[in-house]
């Protein structure tokens, strides 16, 4: 439903002709008819604004005239629909200086469809950008606004009617993501109930990011986080249930609402605020009457301020404003007297600031002048000061479990932490998983939130094994002994004092102590560390010695691995070997590695390890058993008897055998095609056999179990 527009009729009786600079503005000429304002605006930039013309002498009558620049200075104008007999205006949503958007509705309120119009070309051309089949096609539809958050996401709002696209008795919601191509509407359960007679306001909106605000003729704001998909509804405002003229906000939970408190001519401007995104409404008693501008309201982004434009409360003077305590006090930047205007500039209708430095506002073209000049005013004026100071610091945004952080705020005068519950400046947290903490500042009136989120690592929780498994707090060895020690629970690890371990980096270190000593083992998972010690305890009973003895293996062969000096043994890693105890087992490794056999006495007093180290080599021949499938071997494997039958026997012929580091250990020449061998005096383990002619070879694998 249309607003109410109040003191936006230009008076033009008793304007001097006499016109002056503004030290703050700097007019911009619109180039369109005189007494011309600019009812609707939005500015994408520095450079780009664009804006919806209204009769300033008769505000009632419609308009299809838009004007634009796209290089902040010249501005041009066009017709955003073909006439003024059906349609009038809403708003204008503009994504570049080349795209934009306009909802407009139907005048004559008979039913006709509402619409969203487009433009792809700098206002050239504009198309239909709306279902008018099911968008606004209902009895009682009405579009309030469009918003576009860039080329593709958009979102259009119309008041509770009969459409068949939804129940009737919701606001009718759309969104779309192919810049209005498609529109998808929000399901009905999305949206609070409207009450009795209730309805949206024309460009009666703000959205900051995925969040977005709407007010209605009830004094309420309905309120979104997540572009309009889900909607939630607020009390009522004080003090607005007159007319709500607009809503801002200048962070995720501090806005402003304002508007009049009767429907009456005579009725009083007033502001309502809220600090929690706009759930609940308190009205703000402004200390003047004279400093506030009341056409419109925005946020000076990153200030934590906003500025007002208009006639001012007392209706005697056309002020630029800002407030420092969303609303109470505001500081004049310029005030022009209403009795006698030098310059149209002053007569501002909306305004939109980019930044503190930066901003437009629309005001009437020229009355005095055969063709209207001004129409639009660029800020040149001083940098808006911050307002409402609050910083929150940390001492650490990362922790790990188990840490402290300590969270400072300042630049305000109280403070209150809701996350912890304190009012101090200064707070320590340790929280246990990554939290949001939030600190209130007040000053002067003036309300400020900021938030800081703490992150929290695990710490590692380390744990040491001996080569059993067995998680030890401590070990004892006998005097010469070696303990093998690996950990877990971290990502590194660093072991110390260094003098009597193996090695002080690594998962994995033996330990052979002289003397009882307490190690430290040190865990890191990314930034977090734990210490533990590790006591070793030498007992006075010498240490057996345990000899395991490393040897090599061709690749995908098997070799034996054999420990004595101690009465049992157990092996480590035992996914490749045979067996994990015993003191000889079969070793069938990839690629080298290192074993750990432990060995223990037989009184169970004495314990001690040691590495074993398989290298694997890649052989001559392995990769290919065989070069001629006529000789056989067998049996194979074999307890070192075995008998090998050789087709083609000549003078050259010969038979020698080779362990698996190249040894050889047996030779014979051969006389006859079938040859007996005893090899049961060599070591069990994987041999290679090869036969010559003296023409060709023939290798492969020998095993003796």
């Amino acid at each position: 439903m249309k607003k109410i527009l109040l003191t936006l009729s230009l008076l033009v009786a008793g304007i001097s002709a006499t016109f002056s600079q503004s030290t703050i503005w700097e007019a911009h000429n619109i180039n369109v008819d005189t007494a011309m304002g600019i009812r609707w605006m939005d500015a994408v930039d520095t450079n780009t604004v664009w804006g919806l013309i209204y009769d300033g002498t008769v505000p009632a009558r419609s308009s299809n005239v838009f004007v634009k620049t796209g290089n902040g200075n010249v501005f041009t104008h066009g017709t955003f629909m073909a006439d003024t007999n059906t349609y009038n205006s809403s708003n204008i949503s503009a994504v570049d200086s080349m795209i934009a958007y306009v909802a407009i509705f139907d005048k004559a309120a008979d039913g006709t469809s509402g619409k969203i119009v487009k433009t792809v070309n700098g206002g050239v051309t504009w198309t239909n950008a709306s279902d008018s089949l099911t968008m606004f096609a209902g009895a009682a539809n009405f579009p309030d606004f469009v918003h576009f958050w860039d080329a593709n996401n958009g979102l259009a709002l119309g008041d509770p009617n009969g459409n068949t696209s939804g129940s009737g008795t919701e606001f009718e919601i759309w969104r779309t993501h192919n810049g209005g191509t498609n529109w998808t509407r929000v399901p009905d359960a999305n949206i609070p109930n409207p009450v009795s007679g209730e309805f949206g306001l024309t460009n009666g909106f703000f959205a900051l990011g995925a969040k977005m605000w709407y007010v209605t003729n009830k004094a309420h704001v309905f309120r979104s986080s997540d572009s309009g998909k889900t909607w939630a509804v607020s009390t009522a405002l004080p003090g607005l249930a007159g007319q709500v003229d607009g809503v801002a906000f200048r962070d995720t939970l501090n806005g402003l609402a304002w508007g009049r408190s009767t429907t009456a001519t005579t009725a009083i401007f007033n502001i309502a605020k809220t600090i929690n995104g706009g759930a609940t409404w308190t009205a703000v008693t402004t200390t003047t009457t004279t400093q506030l501008g009341t056409n419109d309201i925005c946020v000076i982004p990153g200030k934590n301020t906003y500025m007002s434009v208009g006639l001012n409360k007392g209706g005697n003077a056309w002020i630029t404003s800002t407030t420092p305590d969303d609303g109470s006090t505001w500081n004049v930047l310029e005030t022009v007297p209403n009795t006698s205007l030098a310059n149209e500039y002053a007569l501002m209708l909306q305004v939109q600031m980019l930044d503190s430095l930066h901003g437009w506002a629309g005001c009437f073209s020229d009355t005095a002048r055969p063709l209207g000049k001004n129409g639009m005013d660029k800020y040149r004026g001083p940098k808006i000061a911050l307002a409402c100071p609050l910083n929150i610091a940390a001492s650490k945004t990362t922790i790990c479990s188990g840490d402290s952080s300590m969270l400072t705020a300042s630049g305000a005068n109280t403070y209150s932490w809701t996350t912890v519950g304190a009012t101090t400046s200064t707070v320590t947290v340790k929280p246990t998983a990554a939290t949001v903490y939030t600190v209130t500042g007040t000053i002067s009136g003036c309300v400020n939130t900021q938030t800081v989120n703490i992150a929290v690592n695990p710490t590692p929780t380390l744990t040491i094994t001996d080569p059993y498994g067995t998680s030890l707090t401590t070990g004892t060895v006998c005097t010469g002994g070696t303990e093998y020690l690996t950990a877990s629970g971290a990502v590194t690890y660093t072991w110390s004092p260094a003098g009597t371990l193996s090695a002080t980096s690594g998962s994995s270190t033996f330990a052979t102590p002289t003397v009882t000593t307490t190690y430290s083992l040190t865990g890191k998972t990314g930034t977090c560390t734990k210490v533990t010690p590790f006591t070793i305890t030498v007992l006075a009973t010498p240490s057996p010695v345990l000899v395991a003895p490393s040897v090599s293996v061709c690749s995908g062969g098997t070799v034996t691995l054999n420990a004595s000096g101690l009465s049992t043994y157990s092996w480590t890693p035992s996914t490749s070997l045979s067996a994990a105890t015993g003191s000889s087992v079969m070793a069938s490794p990839g690629v080298t590695t290192v074993y750990v056999v432990t060995g223990l006495d037989g009184s169970g007093t004495c314990k001690t390890s040691s590495p074993l180290t398989v290298t694997v080599n890649v052989c001559a021949g392995i990769a290919t058993i065989s070069n001629n499938s006529d000789i056989s071997v067998y049996p194979n494997p074999s307890t070192g008897l075995v008998t090998i039958s050789i087709p083609s026997v000549n003078a050259a012929t010969t038979l020698y055998v080779t362990d698996m580091i190249g040894k050889e250990v047996f030779q014979s020449s051969v006389k006859d095609a079938n040859v007996s061998l005893d090899l049961t005096n060599l070591q069990k383990g994987l041999y290679m056999l090869t036969i010559s002619n003296g023409q060709s070879k023939h290798v492969q694998k020998l095993i003796i179990q």
